[in-house]
């Protein structure tokens, strides 16, 4: 889930991403998630096909976290808000100098 949010890639992880990440798991294990849960629940990855790159969707991962587009927005916002920030300290701090 981290390599997910950490790549903005809306719950999507590669095949050998999961492989990689998983190396210490045995093989079964990463199958095992992608099952249909006893008593009929959900499975916690479905395996997939993303631009023709094999890998897993993590379950409801948008619903729990934020969307890659809102990431994006959100982490844009807070670029502007700090450039204002700082422009505005630079013409607060030039204008007290030269009082």
């Amino acid at each position: 889930m981290c390599y997910a949010q950490e790549q903005f890639s809306d719950g999507f992880v590669p095949e050998t991403v999961a492989k990689r990440l998983t190396a210490t798991v045995k093989p079964r294990h990463l199958k095992e998630l992608c099952e249909t849960r006893s008593g009929g629940g959900q499975s916690l990855f479905t395996k997939t096909t993303v631009d023709g790159i094999p890998g897993y969707i993590i379950r409801n991962f948008t619903r729990y976290n934020k969307t890659a587009e809102e990431r994006r927005a959100e982490i844009e916002a807070n670029a502007e808000r700090v450039r204002k920030f700082r422009a505005n300290k630079r013409q607060t701090t030039t204008e007290t100098t030269n009082e």
